[in-house]
């Protein structure tokens, strides 16, 4: 799915378990890891923890509002979560996400 998106769209999506922040702060963390990455979406999930973020390159500013991504984590991951459906909630946040984001050429504001 998010391969054929990519080719699509030209976004690199990622989506990333870890088993332990080691005590760092998931947005930190997550922003190390988009930046290093070279995407422009990261859905990163710490199991120990039990924490979610939903990290956006800057040039996906406009097609994806923080508001947007509490709705996404609340309703897509955290509802499949508690149900112990953990794969379908990672594939709806996912096809949320990238239907939300389209596949519209990327204006890049750098």
């Amino acid at each position: 799915m998010l391969d054929t998106y990519k080719r699509q769209s030209g976004l690199g999506v990622m989506v990333m378990t870890i088993g332990s922040l080691r005590g760092d702060d998931i947005n930190m963390y997550a922003d190390r890891v988009l930046d290093a990455s070279g995407k422009h979406a990261l859905l990163i999930i710490a199991r120990r923890e039990g924490k979610i973020a939903l990290m956006l390159d800057e040039d996906l500013e406009g097609r994806f509002s923080q508001a947007d991504a509490r709705r996404l984590i609340s309703s897509d991951i955290v509802t499949h979560f508690q149900a112990g459906l953990y794969d379908k909630g990672i594939e709806a946040a996912v096809k949320t996400l990238i239907t939300t984001l389209g596949t519209a050429p990327l204006h890049k504001s750098k």
